[in-house]
């Protein structure tokens, strides 16, 4: 096995503004869990993932469970960006932020991010939570996000 990087987990504490974020002509909506193959689609190009990996791991099934919405941000009707939140108690979890390689450095996954905070506070969380990659690490400290600890990341050679 070989090191491959760090993965930051990172958090933001409730009471804390969020940045206005200037999301230009993004729209952004909440997905129905039989809308689960957007987020699928979205994610695996923006990870440069295979889709079938999305598409087991965000099921529809789990898409209706309470607390878990997923997003997707739309230019002229056409999906760009997603992220999915997860509310449980009194913390919302944020994962699989992507933006399609053609449309980054709009704001596109900070403005999705900011949007699952917000809705995540407004449903009771007073904290946020999110691992980093190394794309998305800066975009999350301007946010207000901070690093608790890094976690070692080994892959099989």
């Amino acid at each position: 096995m070989r090191r491959d990087v760090d993965i930051p987990l990172m958090a933001l504490a409730g009471g804390r503004e969020l940045p206005q974020l200037d999301q230009g002509d993004l729209v952004i909506e909440v997905l129905d869990p039989e809308q689960a193959v957007v987020h699928a689609e979205v994610a695996a190009a923006g990870f440069h993932a295979p889709v079938e990996a999305f598409l087991g791991l965000m099921t529809p099934a789990v898409l209706r469970r309470s607390g878990v919405r997923t997003y997707v941000g739309k230019i002229e009707g056409e999906p760009v960006a997603t992220g999915v939140g997860v509310c449980l108690a009194n913390h919302i979890g944020i994962f699989n932020v992507a933006t399609l390689p053609a449309y980054r450095r709009h704001g596109y996954g900070a403005a999705i991010t900011g949007r699952a905070v917000r809705d995540g506070l407004d449903r009771g969380a007073r904290w946020a939570w999110l691992q980093a990659t190394r794309d998305g690490y800066r975009i999350y400290e301007k946010l207000g996000f901070g690093t608790l600890e890094s976690w070692e990341c080994w892959i099989a050679t």
